[in-house]
């Protein structure tokens, strides 16, 4: 499987039958995980975008990717997903 940062490569249809029904996949977990996002979560994603988009670099924010790990992993675990 070919990894693009193209915007416009999704709409191409995958050429094999294999890699579409790994992109449907792909797809519908995306849309269960933004669906079911906690709002410490969404708190917590949101202060990561607005520190980005204000200039932080990557490596100054570790502390807070974590805490967004971590939040994230123990809602999973709340709902009995792994």
């Amino acid at each position: 499987m070919t990894h693009t940062m193209d915007p416009f490569a999704a709409a191409q249809p995958p050429r094999d039958p294999k890699e579409a029904q790994l992109a449907a996949r792909t797809s519908q977990l995306g849309d269960v995980m933004l669906d079911r996002r906690s709002a410490q979560q969404i708190e917590l994603a949101d202060q990561l975008y607005q520190q980005l988009k204000a200039g932080a670099d990557v490596k100054d924010l570790k502390d807070l990717i974590g805490r967004w790990s971590r939040t994230s992993a123990a809602d999973l675990r709340r709902r009995g997903t792994r």
